[in-house]
């Protein structure tokens, strides 16, 4: 066996260009061989010439005594002479342990190092193969516990998952975390996308498993929000019964970035958020999770949750892709969600008293709903005086790809304050309407218009299982307070078709847009001379307000229910009808009221 290489002169300076080493053997000048190869088959001279930089390669027989004599390029001149050198072999374990020894932090933590030839908080250190068949939980487990206790036993530690290396888990890891501030936080950094950094295995329940004190993995809340750190840039698989990928409760600030979670179709929840404050989800993928009972990933009664730029793509599950329930202030932007189940579902565990508040959802792009499911479900776990309250939709691109019947894009219940934009979708098979609101406890609903929907040929709204007939994609719609029977009071204009060109003709002209989808013109000319019946929309509603521009004085407004026509003042004044005398030309603006019960009683302003 040889040593490692030997630069010469490594025993003395100044450096000696073409210089001419001797190899004795200890205690005399009778020549002692060395080598350049590792192996010890490729013999030096002896001398052996050194470079121009005074350097050469030389290697030593392990276990021999040399005497080197170094002389100048002239080989007269003695330049030293070193007698007695021993050559010996380091191995990585020696020079590891120069480099790496047991820090404090592991003395705290009681783990000692099985392999120095690693550096602190890399799991092979402590005994983990890496090679994805030998189960390397302990050795993990004893990364997080050195890390709980910091660098050198003062700031906080992140255990380092190298490239090239797989590390399998037949056992929850749990991630220590501490109850204050100023004590360390263990955090998690893998080698990027380049290979599976983590195996969870059957016999792996909830993977990272990161607890508040008091808190349990069986959805027990802990009474202090422990801190949490961060997990980033690992790749890690669920295979077999593994539930999850990480499960974490009642801790602050809890972070996941840059991370895939692979299912692999017969697992759990692939990340679950319970009752944490400032939750982050950041650049992350998750396949292949969910559950008949779990969605793939799910926030639940957190405060400031985020949700940044992920993205959940297919799984088993049956109940949804995201699941955000009894939360406050929910921030998702860029989301892209498919092939899942409902993409995403807020407030639909069972819940009679906790509100889920302040949901922002932007960026939207969501696919393949499965069938029979909407694109987004608001509110169906909720009762008594359990509400999603403020929640909008901002952007949202939404195709149907493999579902093949659709009843609703988007369904909203047990809601107050709801506002979408921004909206484009498609939808499959012969839907019943694009938005459906269902019970009497929702109000304060706005649908922004969204123009390039006219073609879908769907009902709009539903309120209740009946389609609101001045609703339409050409229009923005909304409602307010409901009126007495429970129908929604529209507050809002409609599609201001005074200036697009056509008019309205005939004798019996409506002010609906589109039979199938709903909405009216809150703005017309009347082309049609001689008697006029213009027809309101069936079952018109408070809040609806209309300007007719009439040919002549011969012009009839009537509901098309049973509530009768438009009237002055409001309070059941003089019919608009074929005897009041108009003036041709000029704009006549009707405001619906509702002081005439379900007809509503107007007035008009000249």
């Amino acid at each position: 066996m040889t040593t490692p290489f030997l630069f010469v002169p490594a025993f003395s300076w100044p450096a000696a260009p073409g210089g001419k080493l001797h190899t004795y053997a200890a205690g005399g000048t009778t020549p002692q061989g060395t080598w350049s190869d590792a192996a010890g088959t490729v013999p030096n001279t002896n001398p052996v010439t050194l470079d121009s930089n005074g350097l050469a390669t030389v290697r030593l027989t392990t276990g021999l005594a040399y005497h080197f004599v170094l002389k100048d390029s002239t080989d007269t001149t003695t330049i030293w002479d070193e007698d007695n050198y021993q050559a010996s072999y380091l191995t990585q374990s020696d020079i590891g342990g120069l480099l790496y020894p047991q820090t404090n932090a592991e003395t705290l933590a009681g783990v000692t190092p099985t392999n120095l030839s690693y550096p602190t908080l890399d799991p092979r250190r402590y005994g983990a193969v890496g090679n994805g068949v030998t189960d390397d939980h302990v050795a993990i487990q004893n990364s997080f516990n050195v890390a709980a206790k910091g660098n050198a036993g003062s700031s906080g530690g992140t255990v380092i998952f190298p490239p090239g290396y797989t590390f399998l888990c037949n056992e929850d890891i749990t991630v220590p975390v501490p109850a204050s501030t100023g004590n360390p936080v263990p955090c998690a950094q893998g080698p990027g996308w380049s290979n599976v950094a983590i195996i969870f295995g059957t016999g792996s329940t909830f993977g990272f498993v990161i607890l508040g004190t008091g808190a349990t993995t069986g959805g027990t809340q802990g009474s202090t929000y422990n801190y949490a750190g961060t997990f980033r840039d690992l790749v890690i698989q669920l295979n077999g019964t593994a539930g999850s990928a990480f499960y974490c409760n009642s801790v602050n600030q809890p972070r996941i970035q840059n991370c895939w979670i692979r299912g692999s179709n017969t697992n759990g929840c692939g990340i679950t958020f319970l009752n944490c404050l400032v939750p982050v989800l950041e650049n992350t993928l998750i396949t292949g999770c969910g559950s008949s009972t779990h969605g793939s990933v799910e926030f639940d009664t957190c405060t400031t949750a985020q949700w940044r730029g992920s993205r959940i793509s297919g799984g088993v599950t049956t109940i949804g892709g995201l699941l955000i329930d009894r939360c406050t202030n929910f921030v998702g932007s860029g989301m892209s969600i498919e092939s899942c189940g409902p993409p995403i579902k807020v407030a639909s565990k069972s819940e009679s008293s906790l509100a889920c508040t302040n949901i922002y959802l932007s960026g939207l792009e969501l696919e393949n709903p499965g069938n029979g499911n909407p694109y987004i479900d608001v509110g169906s776990g909720l009762s008594g005086t359990a509400l999603v309250i403020a929640m909008v939709v901002d952007g949202m691109f939404a195709s149907p790809s493999g579902t093949t019947t659709m009843t609703n894009a988007v369904q909203i219940r047990n809601i107050t304050g709801f506002e979408a934009r921004g909206c484009h979708f498609t939808m499959a098979g012969t839907p019943t309407a694009c938005w459906n609101i269902i019970n009497t406890n929702t109000s304060g609903v706005v649908i922004r218009a969204h123009r390039n929907l006219a073609s879908l040929a769907t009902p709009w709204v539903f309120y209740n299982g009946a389609q609101v007939l001045h609703a339409g994609p050409q229009m923005e719609w909304q409602f307010g307070e409901l009126q007495s029977g429970g129908r929604p009071t529209c507050t809002s204009r409609g599609y201001a078709g005074l200036y697009n060109g056509s008019n309205l003709t005939g004798a019996t002209p409506s002010i609906l847009i589109s039979s199938t989808m709903g909405g009216y013109y809150g703005s017309k000319a009347i082309t049609n001379g001689g008697a006029t019946t213009v027809t309101s929309l069936s079952g018109g509603e408070p809040g609806m307000e209309i300007v007719l521009i009439p040919t002549d004085a011969n012009t009839t407004l009537t509901f098309g229910n049973s509530g009768g026509a438009f009237r002055f003042n409001g309070n059941g004044g003089t019919t608009i009808g074929a005897n009041s005398t108009l003036v041709a030309g000029r704009a006549y603006r009707f405001i619906n009221d509702g002081s005439n019960g379900s007809g509503g009683s107007c007035w008009v302003q000249v």
